[in-house]
């Protein structure tokens, strides 16, 4: 399954996995989650 991943995700995902040492994230989309972070669900 391939997914098109945006500049602001590809930026996020190099922030919270070497800046912020993989520290859980809120997330509004699906997006996170496929990248393999850890997502605290906002309840819709």
């Amino acid at each position: 399954m391939t997914f098109t991943l945006s500049f602001c995700d590809a930026i996020s995902f190099v922030v919270v996995t070497t800046l912020l040492d993989r520290v859980p994230c809120f997330a509004f989309d699906e997006d996170f989650r496929r990248l393999g972070l850890t997502v605290i669900a906002v309840p819709q």
